[in-house]
């Protein structure tokens, strides 16, 4: 059974240990061996990261050992320390240039971090790539992507030396986040799947670190990014000036007893559930009227490459020809991963639709592994269309990979707690605005300070606790 009340951590959990899987396969083609060791026990942990783990994740079933802990590292901010929470925490959502404000933190703090800057949006933001690979193949970032552009196009070389060019090349796998800026979870996630390839030394996540280069585009739609989530805070605001409901004690009444065969996760009893999308509660109201200032959703149909944003990474594609481009979206439930199901364009190489059913099929295996339920590879998308902004990887010898993850609601978490110890509110009043992705809404701020936007949050969403190191304000 589908559980659709799916938290916004659930949904960037979902989306954070998927990604750490799809790297695994392209580390075992590099270096001819794998392994799945997802802790080093000698390592520091944060036990406030253990803590709303636990916390936020109403269902163990939707967890696994790739991402129940965060390392500690002396000297490298986790998100935490910069944003002033962990990522996926409740009525918590991060304006593009408190991204940046982190990423620019990582880099200082590690040689492992560079970046690049690639552009503007419509609306002037700086568009950036973050690199990330251990200090060695840093070093040789340079030469790296000169064999990438050798192999994207290997019209000319004999095969004697294609072979060395390969031999001589390490994969590089890039990550979008945000191209539809509605979807929030992604450029979330991403900033810390980019501190725990820097930092953890458990042997999964170090043969990634020294045998890929990962690089990130944390918000493709860097305006639209901050559009949503200046609608985030103001369903938030909305919903703080209505008047609580009175909250009484309740007997609460003995469990049913479950039925054979139902994994659904159930709120404690007397605990409020999430509105239908669209509607008041926690649901998040009525989405953002527009994100983009030319374009809404289908800046992911840009075949002409007209949009600004959209041609700045083509434009860097083209200096770095990436083999893999992973797009990631929210509109699913739970997670698929693209596979490239018919019909299938028969002017794209054929290797294209035996390489990505691999990929998702070992992706969905290894989750099924951990007991995770949910996870598939068939649903609406086809292998024809060229469309698509990673579809550039598929005439250049590479391959776009694409995931889509259930946009998360957030819980009402003091209600739970309530709810737990016997007393409970009447229905959530009306006025919405906790919920992510579609179904909430999101968009611009401080990052940007656009005049014509229509709505500001005066206060700073991102503030760290003032005991916090990195906690200046990111500039307006």
């Amino acid at each position: 059974m589908i559980d659709v009340g799916l938290s916004r951590f659930r949904a960037v959990h979902h989306l954070r240990q998927a990604l750490l899987l799809g790297l695994v396969p392209f580390v075992s083609l590099a270096a001819q061996q794998l392994t799945t060791d997802t802790r080093d026990p000698n390592q520091k942990q944060d036990p406030t990261f253990a803590q709303s783990y636990q916390e936020w994740l109403a269902n163990p079933k939707h967890g696994s050992p790739l991402v129940d802990h965060l390392p500690l590292v002396a000297g490298i901010p986790t998100p935490r320390d910069v944003l002033g929470y962990h990522i996926g925490a409740p009525r918590k959502l991060t304006y593009y240039a408190d991204q940046l404000k982190y990423y620019r933190a990582l880099a200082a703090a590690s040689p492992r971090v560079k970046i690049e800057t690639i552009g503007r949006s419509d609306e002037g933001r700086e568009l950036v790539v973050v690199w990330i690979a251990s200090e060695a193949n840093m070093q040789r970032l340079a030469q790296n992507r000169a064999n990438l552009a050798k192999i994207a196009d290997p019209r000319g070389m004999t095969e004697a030396q294609v072979k060395a060019v390969l031999a001589d090349t390490k994969p590089h796998y890039h990550f979008m986040g945000g191209l539809h800026s509605g979807e929030t979870g992604p450029s979330e996630m991403l900033m810390e799947l980019a501190y725990r390839l820097v930092t953890e030394t458990s042997p999964l996540i170090s043969q990634i670190r020294e045998q890929l280069y990962v690089s990130i585009t944390p918000a493709a739609d860097a305006d639209g990014r901050d559009r949503n989530v200046d609608w985030f805070f103001r369903g938030l605001d909305m919903a703080a000036a209505i008047p609580a409901p009175a909250i009484t004690p309740v007997v609460t009444p003995a469990p049913a007893m479950p039925v054979a065969g139902d994994t659904a996760r159930r709120a404690p009893a007397g605990a409020p559930t999430a509105a239908p999308a669209g509607g008041g509660g926690f649901g998040g109201g009525a989405g953002v009227p527009y994100w983009g200032k030319y374009v809404y959703h289908d800046n992911n149909r840009d075949i002409n490459i007209k949009l600004v944003q959209m041609r700045a990474i083509i434009d860097w594609y083209f200096t770095a020809y990436p083999p893999i481009m992973h797009d990631l979206h929210e509109a699913q439930p739970l997670l698929y991963t693209y596979t490239g199901g018919p019909p299938q364009n028969p002017n794209l190489d054929p290797i294209l639709f035996a390489e990505l059913p691999w990929f998702g099929n070992w992706e969905m295996a290894q989750m099924t592994k951990w007991g995770m339920p949910g996870v598939y590879t068939h649903a609406f998308m086809d292998g024809w269309s060229p469309g698509y902004l990673g579809s550039v990887a598929y005439n250049h010898n590479g391959l776009m990979k694409m995931y889509e993850t259930q946009s998360g609601r957030d819980l009402d978490s003091t209600a739970m707690a309530n709810a737990r110890r016997g007393v409970t509110a009447a229905t959530p009043a009306p006025g919405g605005g906790l919920g992510g992705g579609r179904g909430g809404g999101v968009p611009t701020g401080r990052g940007g300070a656009q005049d014509r936007e229509w709505y500001r949050r005066r206060r700073s969403s991102a503030r760290p606790p003032a005991s916090a190191p990195y906690a200046a304000d990111s500039a307006a």
